[in-house]
């Protein structure tokens, strides 16, 4: 009889493209014969992959690793590890603040955990945080982050040096998965039965420009959307405003099963901001661009980000940006309140604004973007719309229960959502396409009936 398998319990805390690195770790700790665990107190491995990007997302980080160091101490044959961007950005310090860690591993290094895991344990933490070399993704065994939605992350790094953020310091400089990785992901997850493909990148127009043969978004788009079996939707979150050229514009309208969705993090629109944060535009072009995008898909679902509060910020510059929103019309908004990172340009400005008036004004802009939401959702009333159920809520007060699904209009976790009545058995539809006559629109969400699909 076999001996048992080792086990390995991981968390994945961040953003999407931390959920694709995950996706990785699961294929090479099962490659090399570990099993997966839901419960960590079973497991031999509990692998942290950790978010470094503002306080919060690292506060989030370290109490997690604090959660597994004490079981830790109840089964000290665990081995305790912290991966990803928290772990290159403050290496040595988890390994002095936190004993119980056994390997601190950086964003570059990670794909080696396996081979870390295979030496002999140390009394103390190892720490592997080298250069940022390049990670060679054509040798990881790349898994769909969910059954009918994966991400694809398209690149590491920023080549952009905003004032406030922290994120080139860890990941260093824009490095592009080459083309055909890129596409060999997608057919994999398209082959397993997914639909919907997520497009993510710290600078996702940014894309292939470092690359020796010089690719870009656009040709990348006309590669996906050629595959056998096509994705239904390919979704494009975190474009800059640099990078929406015309030829991506006409990408964008043309390309097949190209969600009519883009998300461009603006961050803010008034000059004197916009020059404090080091971003390379003006509030006229952002406008420029929206109504070219506008102009050529006029039912383009338009998302943003804000940063409000940061160092100088004026009740003036903020009214600007509140006056922008109205002018703007986006479809979806989220505001970040500033967040003063060590290390960063903006946290040794003067004027930091005090942190009840940041959160107050972040409050303000949903307040703000409300009206333009809700305008928005309600132009979907009477028409149909291709809705992928996601979830099953419970009805209220008796009521038979709804699904919860997505359109184009919205991306997965960040955006609204379409709530579908009248099915028999909402559970039936889950991970699946209907098709949904929108009858009423709400700020947040539309709901709707099944409807056949025309033709």
């Amino acid at each position: 009889m076999g001996s048992t398998p080792p086990t390995y319990h991981l968390r994945v805390l961040g953003c999407p493209k931390n959920q694709v690195d995950g996706g990785y770790l699961e294929g090479l700790m099962e490659g090399r014969g570990y099993q997966p665990v839901v419960a960590p107190e079973d497991a031999d491995v509990a692998i942290v992959h950790t978010c470094g990007f503002i306080e919060a997302a690292a506060q989030e980080s370290v109490d997690t690793l604090l959660e597994l160091g004490e079981l830790k101490r109840g089964n000290p044959g665990m081995r305790l590890v912290a991966s990803g961007c928290l772990a290159q950005r403050h290496g040595a310090d988890l390994a002095e603040g936190m004993p119980e860690l056994d390997l601190v591993i950086g964003t570059r290094d990670w794909p080696a955990l396996p081979d870390e895991l295979a030496t002999p344990r140390s009394e103390r933490p190892v720490v592997r945080v080298e250069a940022l070399r390049p990670v060679d993704y054509s040798q990881l065994p790349f898994r769909p982050t969910a059954p009918a939605t994966t991400y694809l992350k398209l690149s590491d790094g920023c080549n952009f040096r905003c004032a406030f953020c922290t994120i080139p310091s860890f990941t260093g400089n824009l490095r592009s998965k080459p083309v055909e990785v890129i596409v060999a992901e997608a057919e994999r997850a398209l082959e397993s039965g997914v639909q919907e493909l997520v497009l993510v990148a710290q600078d996702l127009t940014g894309y292939g420009r470092d690359l020796p043969e010089r690719s870009s978004l656009s040709e990348l788009l006309r590669r996906l959307a050629a595959l056998d079996p096509a994705p239904t939707w390919v979704r494009l979150m975190y474009a800059t405003l640099e990078g929406v050229t015309e030829e991506l514009v006409e990408a964008l309208a043309t390309t097949p099963c190209v969600a009519r969705y883009l998300d461009m993090p603006l961050q803010h629109v008034h000059p004197a901001v916009l020059r404090r944060m080091k971003r390379p535009y003006s509030a006229d072009r952002a406008m420029e661009v929206l109504a070219r995008l506008r102009a050529a898909m006029p039912d383009l679902a338009l998302r943003s980000t804000f940063v409000v509060g940061f160092p100088g910020e004026t009740d003036a510059e903020f009214q600007h940006l509140l006056d922008f929103l109205a002018e703007a019309e986006l479809d979806w908004v989220t505001a970040f309140a500033y967040s003063e990172e060590e290390g960063t340009v903006a946290a040794r400005m003067p004027d930091q604004v005090p942190p009840e008036l940041r959160e107050e004004r972040r409050r303000a802009v949903y307040s703000a973007q409300a009206p333009a939401s809700r305008a928005r959702n309600r132009r979907m009333v009477g028409r149909d719309l291709l809705v992928l159920g996601e979830a099953v809520s419970p009805g209220r007060g008796g009521r038979p229960p709804v699904l919860l699904g997505r359109s184009e209009r919205e991306a997965p976790e960040v955006d609204g959502r379409v709530v579908v009545r009248g099915l028999d058995d909402p559970a039936a539809l889950l991970d699946r396409f209907l098709s949904v006559r929108v009858t009423a629109a709400g700020t947040y969400q539309v709901a709707g009936v099944p409807t056949p699909p025309p033709g």
